[in-house]
This record gives structure tokens, C-alpha cells and sequence, in this order.
């Protein structure tokens, strides 16, 4: 073990570090937006937006994610559709992690009482006003810890960037092991950074759920 080198190659293995919490929090976004809408079609009696969400869910969770990171920066360019390589990735990261998103939503939604729409719409708003203002509250309240887990996934997961030329954690990684020889060395510091950063993001939502159930109490 050099622990030496580990410390000169800190710099670098943070500098691609930051971009992996990058692509892992902007793909996260993209999830959550497209994950809702996705939920609510699922929850609909319309039999067209539920089989359109079935169709979502099923191609991006029965295909790999680096498939679909591939896809979306090589073939989508013979369709006409040019991506710089870091926006083609949070996009088909986002668009994966919806999929499981959605699911994570829908059992929130399952889980607040129907008869909250039903109080909504005697104080005069709407059924969407009391989704926005009543249920999905309560729904992010439920579903903080699975969030969390996903978010976590998410940042792993970030390390597929490499394989389009981006110079994320992993990918900083193989160049100096490339250049000094020293493969032990360098995993490990990449298994490290990414242990603290994944204990960090845990530790944030293990607070953000402490807090969100203290509001409840109140």
C-alpha cells in the first residue's frame, strides 16, 4: 500500500468526485419529475395511462442502465439527436431511476388514506391542488428512507459514466492506475471516497426523515 501516492492523487480522485454527485443529483431531479406523473398514470382508471406506464417501468427495468446510457450517446445521434456525453448520461440515469421511482411513490400514495382527497375537495380545491398541497407531502414524508436508498443507488451507479470518456471518480482512477501501476493503491482510494460520500448522503436523509417525522408531531 502507498500511501504516498494515495495522498498526491487525492486532488484528482475529488476533482472526479464532484462530478459523480453531480450527475447522481441531476439525474436524481430528472427522476423525481418524470416519476411522479408516472405514479398518478398508474393510479388512474384510464386503462391507456396505466399501459403506458407498464410500458415505461418494463423497458427501463429489464434493460441495464449501461445499455440505456449507451444508446441514448451513440445511437441516438444516428437518429439525428447529438448529446454532449455528461447530459446524455443524467439523462438516461434519470430516466431509468424513474422507473423505480415511480413505484417508490406509488406505494407512498397507497399509503396516505383516500379520504384525504375527499376532505380536500370539501375546503374547495381541486383533485390536483390536493395531491400538491395534501397528499404528495405526505407521500415524500413516507417515502424519505427508500428515497434515500435510491439516491445512494444512484451515486454508485454514476461510476457508468466512465464508460463514454467522462472523467468521474472511476474513470480518474483508471488513468493513474494506468500511470503508476499501482492498482491497490488506487482502488482503494476510490473505494473510500465513495464509502464517505455514500455515509454522508445516508446520514443526510436519516436526518431529513428525524426531521420530517418531528414535524409530524407537532
Amino acid at each position: 500500500m502507498n500511501w504516498s501516492l494515495l495522498w498526491q492523487s487525492l486532488p484528482e480522485l475529488l476533482q472526479g468526485s464532484v462530478l459523480n454527485l453531480f450527475i447522481a443529483f441531476w439525474a436524481c431531479c430528472i427522476g423525481v419529475c418524470l416519476s411522479i406523473p408516472l405514479a398518478l398514470m398508474e393510479r388512474h382508471s384510464s386503462r391507456i395511462l396505466k399501459w403506458g406506464s407498464l410500458c415505461y417501468l418494463t423497458l427501463f427495468r429489464g434493460t441495464p442502465m449501461i445499455v440505456q446510457i449507451m444508446f441514448v450517446y451513440y445511437v441516438l445521434p444516428q437518429l439525428g439527436v447529438t448529446l454532449p456525453p455528461l447530459l446524455a448520461v443524467i439523462i438516461a440515469m434519470g430516466l431509468n431511476s424513474a422507473a423505480y421511482l415511480s413505484q417508490i411513490i406509488y406505494s407512498g400514495l397507497e399509503a396516505v388514506s383516500a379520504k384525504q382527497i375527499s376532505a380536500a375537495k370539501v375546503l374547495g380545491m381541486s383533485r390536483w391542488q390536493a395531491y400538491y398541497y395534501v397528499i404528495l407531502p405526505q407521500c415524500f414524508r413516507k417515502i424519505l428512507p427508500a428515497l434515500g436508498n435510491e439516491t445512494t443507488t444512484l451515486l454508485k451507479d454514476s461510476s457508468l459514466a466512465s464508460i463514454v470518456g467522462i472523467m468521474e471518480l472511476v474513470k480518474v482512477g483508471s488513468v493513474i492506475r494506468g500511470r503508476t501501476f499501482e492498482p491497490l493503491t488506487v482502488l482503494l482510494g476510490v473505494a473510500l471516497i465513495y464509502l464517505v460520500l455514500v455515509t454522508a448522503l445516508t446520514f443526510l436523509f436519516k436526518q431529513l426523515e428525524i426531521r420530517g417525522q418531528r414535524a409530524c408531531c407537532v
